[in-house]
């Protein structure tokens, strides 16, 4: 159990929630779907449960974000990302717009180049993938938010760089 008084935590936490950097719903699955061109998604991450059920499935997917806070690894939800094609016949085409609801959405783009567009309180980020046919990519988004994890909180997945922090 925490050393911090439980009302202390409780009060953050809604400093947290009415500042943003917390869903004001958890999911209790991560949000799947389909984007109008046939991509498969699945966004969440609220839980620790939805981060397991995402990370099962990571293999059915080309493109894999983590959006984080910068400094403490702090997972984030509701940031906007945006996902174009660059290159051939869709060149320009929005390939997926959405805000996501928690710090990990995995997409089955085709191949093709896109430009991935994340943006998180005005701060745009924005970075370029190939996807060649079995590719298989990771992409980290850092933000600069005054958001710190739980000294108690452990990733559910080993080799977290932040569990030490």
């Amino acid at each position: 159990m925490s050393s911090m008084p439980m009302r202390r935590r409780v009060a953050l936490g809604l400093l947290a929630l009415a500042a943003g950097m917390l869903p004001s719903i958890a999911a209790a699955e991560p949000v799947r779907g389909k984007t109008a061109g046939g991509a498969a998604y699945a966004m969440g991450g609220i839980s620790v449960e939805e981060l397991t059920e995402l990370e099962r499935h990571k293999d059915r997917y080309s493109l894999w974000l983590t959006l984080a806070a910068r400094g403490t690894g702090a997972y984030l939800a509701d940031v906007q990302v945006k996902i174009t094609a660059t290159e051939g016949s869709t060149a320009g085409r929005l390939v997926f717009n959405e805000q996501v609801p928690g710090p990990w959405l995995m997409i089955d783009l085709p191949p093709g180049r896109y430009r991935v567009e994340a943006s998180r309180l005005g701060q745009p980020q924005t970075r370029t993938t190939r996807i060649t046919r079995g590719d298989r990519h990771q992409m980290f988004f850092y933000f600069d938010v005054p958001v710190e994890r739980s000294p108690e909180w452990r990733s559910p997945f080993p080799g977290n760089p932040y569990d030490n922090k």
